[in-house]
């Protein structure tokens, strides 16, 4: 390995440098890499591209639903050296990476490491996109928004949230989700004795949208939920 000279003085050398095409051997090997990691080949694209940064011919492999790249400059200096500049998005604990090497291998683990930070991030669900397409317009119905529920209010409430708990239970949640909304529900029966209209409301559908969005409820469920809420709260508070 070079040490800091050694790669300042491979940097001074690159437009000397003659830019190489990977060997087929080293294609192969980080299309076996993908597949080691569990992911599917066809799932990524490899093309040639121009590096703005370096304006040569370079290597990239592109993730085609996420488009997150890893993409690698190779090239073969005057010391005789081989030379690879790496780029890639996502990394491990980092949005992205560049530097570079000299040797073929630490570019394999390079690469293994953008597989892993790759798998990280399209596994795991888009909470913020979750929670703009999750959530129904509600209006509230009540016109006085910030005044107390009466006793009858209260009352009602408390038969209300006892039927959508009913309605809930024949969704097909994990125990898990249905207990949470459970015990939250039981919480907003206590919560309208004492909060306005307006902040019991929010409370209410704030806990229902957490819950959907915190435990993995599947789409077809959080329609159902909201359904139930929707039949069951329609024109008391909520439209």
């Amino acid at each position: 390995m070079l040490g800091v000279r050694g790669i300042i003085f491979e940097l001074y050398l690159i437009d000397k440098s003659k830019p190489m095409e990977l060997l087929r051997s080293q294609t192969n090997a980080l299309f076996e890499l993908i597949e080691k990691a569990g992911l599917f080949p066809p799932m990524f694209t490899l093309e040639d591209y121009s590096n703005n940064k370096y304006t040569t011919p370079s290597t990239r492999i592109i993730h085609n639903s996420s488009k997150y790249f890893f993409s690698i400059n190779a090239y073969a200096s005057e010391s005789g050296y081989d030379v690879y500049y790496y780029d890639f998005k996502p990394g491990l604990n980092r949005i992205a990476a560049s530097g570079l090497e000299v040797e073929w291998e630490p570019i394999t683990k390079l690469f293994e490491e953008w597989l892993t930070a790759l798998k990280k991030e399209i596994d795991i669900p888009d909470k913020w996109k979750r929670l703009q397409e999750g959530i129904p317009d509600f209006k509230l119905a009540a016109d006085d928004v910030a005044g107390r529920f009466s006793y009858e209010d209260v009352i009602l409430i408390e038969t209300k949230v006892r039927l959508l708990k009913e309605k809930i239970k024949e969704i097909p949640l994990t125990a898990e989700q249905s207990n949470a909304l459970d015990k939250k529900l039981d919480q907003c029966i206590e919560l309208a004795k004492t909060s306005n209209k307006f902040d019991w409301a929010s409370y209410f559908i704030g806990v229902i949208t957490n819950i959907i969005i915190t435990l993995s409820v599947t789409p077809g469920n959080a329609k159902h939920i909201w359904e139930a809420v929707k039949h069951v709260f329609n024109n008391f508070l909520l439209m």
